[in-house]
């Protein structure tokens, strides 16, 4: 049977105790949480998307901007510029995502393809060198992890990337 945990940082962690609970069986992600509302996969009825890179974390939406445009957002600073660098930033608090900019959607098409041709990493996760960000991501992982039926199965999962990081090293 499956074990229901992931490891993190050489300790089990049991998928129950993840940093961000999902609701299954159809629910919403979020709704639940204390001094979270109910959170929707859209904005004004248009899809969104989370771009998780291995060094920054963005919400890109089609909001407050032209038809021409898309908006990328931030909850920290610098993660906008780590992926578009000429990109004008604004920063408000008044806002969920503190950190902004309006960028043509053709820059954005363009730095995700290129983003996608330097994929070189055999693990996601392992590839986040970053503590707080990788954390962050760990929690996402064991939500999505929840939504899966069966679960994963970690036990097996770890040992063979263990098998193959000590043949990689010899």
């Amino acid at each position: 049977m499956p074990h229901q945990s992931a490891i993190e940082g050489g300790r089990q962690i049991a998928l129950a105790e993840c940093v961000v609970p999902a609701v299954l069986d159809g629910g919403t992600i979020g709704g639940n949480l204390p001094g979270h509302k109910k959170t929707d996969i859209s904005v004004n009825g248009r899809n969104q998307m989370w771009i998780m890179t291995n060094d920054s974390y963005l919400s890109i939406v089609s909001k407050d901007c032209g038809p021409a445009e898309l908006l990328v957002r931030a909850r920290r600073a610098g993660d906008i510029e780590k992926v578009f660098p000429e990109a004008k930033v604004t920063r408000n608090t008044n806002s969920d995502y503190l950190y902004r900019a309006v960028l043509p959607r053709d820059v954005v098409k363009q730095a995700l393809a290129a983003m996608i041709d330097h994929i070189d990493y055999p693990n996601f996760k392992d590839s986040v060198e970053d503590r707080s960000l990788h954390a962050a991501y760990v929690g996402v992982w064991c939500a999505m992890a929840g939504l899966q039926h069966p679960p994963p199965d970690i036990e097996r999962a770890t040992h063979a990337r263990s098998a193959l990081t000590s043949k990689n090293t010899l």
